[in-house]
């Protein structure tokens, strides 16, 4: 019985155990360690969604820009290898105001208008479905795992966005998988450590034989 209590892998006072090393000679993490229990980056980013609406209805629809142009340097810092940019956004905003302003010039330059609207909207469709892949990348990066509806981003825009950045701020991320540079990096350091101990295979071979080739002392010389 006390062997039994002296085991450490039943003993619960016991320190933990290291952490077996990998394929490249690191440590590796424990399981706990792969959750992250700290603050949530999402959480500055909460606001209502109803706020949205009303926002938007009340800026006579400039708000959609004015959203993602808040939000643009909290998405481009997600290292997800895509970045709204702020191009697609002032375009937005800049269509946005010539097709509000040209609405007061009355039925001749209707179609202008109209030209100015469906130029801003491919602006904010492209805009969205960048914040869309953003968003898709980082919940699947770090555990998250939430469902996202292209359907959704094109019929309710911003605000279904906003609903899902709400909802990224209210789950606790999990499990944040290693970047695609450090991954890199490890098939790196694994194709050079390989390449050393294939160098050093060779070498040895290559000694085998020379040492191979040489006569011994023993040995007569040869006849003339």
């Amino acid at each position: 019985m006390l062997a039994a209590m002296a085991d450490d892998e039943h003993n619960p006072y016991a320190p933990p155990a290291a952490a077996e090393p990998d394929d490249a000679g690191q440590p590796l993490r424990a399981f706990s360690d792969a959750y992250d229990d700290g603050p949530n980056d999402f959480e500055s980013e909460r606001q209502p969604v109803m706020l949205t609406i009303v926002l938007t209805f009340v800026t006579l629809g400039f708000y959609p820009a004015i959203w993602l142009l808040r939000r643009r340097p909290f998405l481009d810092r997600q290292d997800t290898g895509t970045e709204l940019g702020v191009a697609l956004p002032v375009m937005m905003l800049v269509l946005t105001g010539l097709s509000v302003i040209v609405v007061f010039g009355g039925n001749e330059v209707a179609g202008v208008s109209r030209l100015f609207s469906l130029a801003g909207g491919i602006a904010s469709l492209i805009a969205r479905y960048r914040v869309l892949a953003i968003l898709r990348a980082v919940s699947t990066r770090t555990g998250r795992f939430l469902g996202f509806s292209s359907a959704a981003t094109f019929f309710f825009g911003v605000f279904y966005l906003q609903y899902k950045i709400n909802q990224m701020a209210d789950t606790p991320a999990r499990a944040e998988r290693p970047r695609k540079k450090k991954k890199r990096k490890k098939l790196e350091a694994r194709a050079a450590a390989e390449a050393d101990a294939e160098a050093e295979l060779r070498a040895e071979d290559e000694a085998r034989r020379l040492g191979a080739k040489e006569p011994s002392a023993n040995e007569p010389p040869p006849a003339p």
